[in-house]
């Protein structure tokens, strides 16, 4: 029996008992869980990509200069490493005829289409570009 305050009227209202608030929350915390845990991530995407690596100068590369048909996961990286001959030092790489980066190894992202890697080698008289 419940009483309203300042009143003398008696209601009928029912409040939901303990176990089913309980079993409420228990059942939404399953809920919460399974979404987290037990729905997997998406398969990674594949694609195919043509990477042309060329070399401007003397020297060589790794991977070595060629042509490469391959399937590469959509975000994986491809890192280009290069080692001048004597007399020659490594300046820079292109990726589809656009400096890319100076970097050493050159590491390049997204490889989802066709690429053609440029790498340049100047001898070690020139000034840098």
């Amino acid at each position: 029996m419940v009483f309203l305050c300042g009143s003398t009227e008696k209601t009928n209202e029912k409040k939901p008992s303990l176990w089913i608030k309980l079993l409420s929350a228990v059942a939404i915390l399953a809920i919460i869980i399974g979404v987290l845990f037990v729905v997997p991530p998406p398969p990674p995407r594949y694609a195919t990509a043509n990477i042309t690596i060329t070399v401007e100068g003397q020297g060589s590369t790794y991977p070595p200069a060629g042509n490469y048909l391959d399937t590469w996961i959509v975000t994986e990286n491809l890192y280009v490493t290069c080692y001048p001959s004597t007399g020659w030092r490594y300046d820079h790489m292109k990726r589809n005829g656009v400096e890319w980066t100076r970097d050493n190894p050159g590491e390049f992202l997204n490889l989802d289409e066709n690429e053609l890697i440029e790498v340049v080698f100047v001898k070690e008289e020139e000034p840098p570009l």
